[in-house]
């Protein structure tokens, strides 16, 4: 499989994402409707999520496509001994990085790190195309 075809299955397009979104919907509305909604899992899950948290980057902006592509390479070139890298961000930053994965496959698709971008962040500035 292509990292073309790979990533295409994170697309919000799509057919199981949209069909895993719309089960998710009904089932969330169950819940809320028999009052079950903030239950917490029995299980524990199996892996833990890694955060690697970098310096705010001072002088790009995201409004600024060229210091968005700056900023994707710096966090880039610090994690070369990883397959993926999920880059979140606000809206704008997203959209800027969506463009970039689109115009340039071949170095934000097609090679180590993959640039997969996440929209939002929970807490703020994690993980993020910063601005500063």
């Amino acid at each position: 499989m292509s990292m073309a075809a790979f990533t295409a299955k994170f697309l919000i397009s799509n057919r199981e994402i949209v069909s895993h979104k719309a089960q998710r919907f009904t089932e969330f509305v169950k819940k809320s409707a028999n009052g079950t909604l903030f239950e917490r899992p029995r299980s524990k899950p199996t892996w833990v999520a890694h955060l690697t948290y970098h310096k705010p980057m001072f002088g790009v902006l995201q409004s600024s496509y060229a210091d968005v592509e700056k900023e994707l390479n710096i966090l880039r070139n610090r994690h070369l001994d990883k397959r993926f890298l999920f880059v979140g961000g606000d809206g704008l930053s997203i959209i800027r990085v969506n463009y970039l994965l689109r115009d340039k496959p071949e170095l934000y698709i097609d090679s180590a790190p993959t640039i997969i971008p996440v929209q939002g962040e929970s807490p703020h500035d994690v993980f993020h195309v910063m601005h500063a």
